[in-house]
């Protein structure tokens, strides 16, 4: 049984998608399509897949434009839409900080929860309560550094409900194209994800049901808002150093040449006494990994490359030379 889901966003690329569109609409002014423009909604929509047991169904809701910008009528049409498709989870990557908000959201997410739908919403990367997340019957997300991929906090008493992984992953997005993507909209789409492996399995969960069995499992279940605070920084302190190889130099002198070619002003002095992580652009890590790619001749498995890859040339290179191994399995 593949598990459905809902992703109201930018709308989704249908043949970058790891999951299987089963159809979709745009609500934005540019078009009526759901043909995402942006890479928000593909990215969401690769990490659900990523996340599920078995390959997700997608209906997409387009209702943020290219600049990923809407009203709060067009999310609560996007809303009201819903309520036309036999499929429960709701995945909404998006938010708003406005308070007046919540009184015109929290009556359509009522109505949603009381027919059966689950509405995972993030709060806002900066901290702040943000909705429909803080409404009451929405799932709330926040995101932290945390250990493994699949990692989460739940306390059903909170406001916002629950802490997931935000750390950035490449995924697969627009134009044939690898982004890094991370913070609350990462973290939720990841948690939707762990909701439909848990419906796949009973799906017949009422919400409150589904509440109880995300906090038993949970890594956290108490937390302070300084527990979050001290989770959201990643440590690149304890990085591995290795010793002059030959695939390290050479990844030296790709990463060289790569920076030469773009005009960066990066010496070979810079290279080796400053962070990697620090010199990079949102579109380097993918380019990078394809330069290796071709100059090595390592075959590289993109969707889901870890942030933290790229924090050293020590830590890109022990990448690379455990990619090399599963090649040669």
């Amino acid at each position: 049984m593949n598990p459905d889901v809902i992703i109201i966003d930018t709308g989704i690329v249908q043949e970058n998608s790891i999951g299987n569109v089963i159809g979709g609409m745009g609500l934005t002014d540019e078009d009526s399509d759901f043909e995402d423009d942006n890479g928000h909604g593909t990215q969401c929509a690769n990490i659900i897949a990523q996340m599920c047991e078995a390959q997700p169904n997608i209906f997409a809701i387009k209702a943020l434009n290219q600049n990923m910008e809407s009203s709060l009528d067009t999310l609560i049409e996007a809303l009201e839409y819903t309520r036309k498709l036999n499929i429960r989870t709701i995945n909404l990557s998006l938010t708003t900080i406005k308070k007046k908000s919540r009184s015109r959201l929290q009556p359509i997410i009522h109505k949603l929860k009381s027919e059966g739908k689950i509405i995972i919403s993030s709060a806002p990367n900066q901290g702040y309560l943000g909705y429909p997340a803080a409404c009451d019957g929405a799932i709330g997300i926040n995101g932290a550094i945390l250990q493994g991929n699949s990692d989460y906090w739940y306390n059903k008493s909170k406001v916002i409900q629950c802490i997931a992984n935000k750390t950035p992953n490449l995924v697969k997005s627009i134009s044939d194209s690898y982004k890094m993507f991370g913070g609350t909209s990462k973290a939720t789409a990841t948690v939707t994800g762990i909701v439909l492996n848990i419906l796949i399995k009973k799906p017949d969960l009422k919400y409150e049901e589904l509440e109880v069995l995300l906090q038993t499992f949970a890594e956290r279940k108490l937390w302070k808002t300084n527990d979050v605070i001290g989770a959201n920084t990643l440590n690149f302190d304890s990085v591995e150093v290795l010793g002059q190889s030959k695939l390290n130099n050479e990844i030296k002198e790709i990463l060289f040449s790569y920076f030469k070619k773009r005009d960066r002003d990066i010496t070979a002095e810079q290279l080796a006494s400053t962070k990697l992580i620090d010199l990079l652009y949102p579109n380097d890590f993918f380019e990078i990994l394809k330069e290796i790619e071709a100059i090595t001749g390592v075959s590289i498995n993109y969707n889901g490359v870890d942030y933290r890859v790229f924090s050293s040339i020590s830590t890109l290179t022990k990448f690379i030379e455990h990619t090399k191994e599963m090649n040669d399995e």
